[in-house]
């Protein structure tokens, strides 16, 4: 299941107030499909949203059963790891980007390969609450893209 938006949300929340009760970290990755506008421009919504498909499947694949994986906005996800510290987030980060890497999408006889820039933040080492948490792992994920994406970085 890849969970919407406000699911994603809701879904923060519990972890963060379970990490809280239970004197825990936890962590947040925020994905982003490199490029992802210029496949939307050159060969529609059909093939971006196949992209975007293939790429959630791929997200799943790479996170244990206890994680959570939601379509955040546009071409990005986030995955949300409960009792994970930082070094542990950015293991499963280099899963995801590894796995995203190595997808093939077809469309009209043609080949296309995807990356991915992810950002990561962690409760309580980079922020306190759901919203500081989001924005620390988006401007992490910024500062990927920035040094050319197909990279995890935190801040």
């Amino acid at each position: 299941v890849t969970y919407n938006g406000r699911s994603f949300l809701r879904e923060l929340d519990q972890t963060l107030k379970a990490a809280w009760r239970y004197n825990r970290q936890a962590s947040l990755c925020m994905v982003s499909i490199d490029g992802f506008e210029e496949i939307n421009e050159q060969y529609r919504t059909l093939t971006a949203n196949n992209v975007l498909r293939i790429c959630a499947d791929a997200i799943k694949k790479s996170v244990r059963s206890t994680d959570i994986v939601a379509r955040y906005s546009g071409s990005d996800f986030g995955v949300i790891l409960p009792s994970t510290t930082t070094a542990g987030a950015t293991m499963i980060a280099e899963k995801i980007r590894e796995t995203l890497g190595t997808q093939v999408i077809t469309h009209n006889w043609n080949f296309l390969k995807v990356t991915g820039s992810l950002g990561i933040a962690t409760y309580p080492t980079h922020a306190y609450d759901r919203d500081e948490l989001i924005s620390i792992a988006m401007q992490a994920l910024y500062v990927s893209k920035s040094r050319g994406g197909d990279r995890a970085c935190t801040i």
